[in-house]
């Protein structure tokens, strides 16, 4: 028999979700060759995340996911509804990297929101 212990607290998908994924964030910005405002990554300067002690790149820089990234735990999930067609629809979402294990996807998809 297995007991429970008193004060414990419950799992919840999204602590699980935050604690097992990751999305990226791009680092180092490096101007796109069409337009100097807009980063390789696809961010617009204005809202790129600046890092303290990475200096910018130059255009025709290659810009790298695995270089130019950073990891750091998803805060990017939920339900997404969809409207304007014949039946709104809902569906849940989460922003991975690009690297994020399979199992823990599977395990998201059967485990946690039992699809």
């Amino acid at each position: 028999m297995l007991k429970q212990k008193r004060n414990a607290k419950p799992r919840t998908a999204r602590s699980w979700i935050e604690a097992n994924f990751q999305k990226r964030e791009c680092i180092k910005y490096i101007p796109n060759l069409k337009n100097e405002d807009v980063c390789c990554c696809g961010q617009e300067r204005r809202t790129h995340q600046t890092v303290p002690g990475i200096e910018p790149g130059v255009a025709g820089d290659v810009w790298q996911p695995q270089k130019h990234t950073r990891p750091q735990p998803t805060d990017a999930y939920g339900t997404i509804e969809f409207q304007g067609g014949a039946h709104p629809t809902k569906a849940q979402y989460v922003r991975l990297s690009y690297d994020t294990r399979p199992e823990l996807l599977v395990q998201l998809f059967t485990r946690e929101w039992n699809l």
